[in-house]
């Protein structure tokens, strides 16, 4: 549970700020290097490795708590995944050949994160820092929101982290939430 001095129109950086720290545990930890995709996953290898999710609540005009949930595929074995999702899904353990201390890559995660989001906070650009980390900017990608799937390529990201989408007509166009699968 945080408890950001941010205004509600901010809180997708909160996402951003946890999955840059994750991305960097994870490589300090395990020498792999995952790539972020907007909004909330990393991928390794092409397949996902984790996903993060922020739950929040406001009061007036600021957000009163958020809750980040992070979930990451460590020690899971390639056959412990269902068919369906072995060609998207990974594991640290099946991308590295060895297993992961639980341990040890939380004391990484916690580390990061407290830097990521007191820089977040603090008023530091965190989507300058996303942009720098391995992600999926310039790919080609498909962004299904509640009322309509977009094509395009993800560009950029906003200053409020929202992503860029530049489709095929040459438009740009934001995109606050969708679920964004690379083609």
């Amino acid at each position: 549970m945080l408890r950001p001095t941010l205004d509600p129109a901010l809180a997708p950086l909160i996402g951003l700020a946890a999955g840059l720290a994750l991305a960097e545990a994870v490589q300090a930890q395990t020498g792999a290097g995952p790539i972020l995709k907007w909004p909330n996953d990393l991928l390794l290898n092409g397949r996902k490795l984790s996903g993060l999710i922020v739950d929040l609540t406001t009061a007036g005009t600021g957000i009163r708590y958020a809750i980040l949930g992070i979930g990451v595929n460590v020690n899971v074995p390639e056959d412990a995944f269902p068919a369906e999702l072995r060609d998207t899904a990974t594991s640290l353990l099946r991308e590295t050949g060895r297993e992961t201390n639980l341990d040890d890559l939380l004391g990484q995660l916690l580390t990061r994160l407290e830097v990521c989001y007191g820089q977040l906070v603090a008023g530091e650009p965190v989507v300058d820092a996303w942009r720098s980390a391995p992600n999926f900017l310039g790919q080609q990608v498909r962004a299904a929101a509640a009322n309509e799937v977009l094509e395009g390529v993800a560009e950029d990201l906003d200053t409020d982290g929202a992503l860029l989408l530049r489709l095929a007509s040459g438009e740009l166009r934001r995109v606050i939430a969708a679920d964004v699968h690379l083609l």
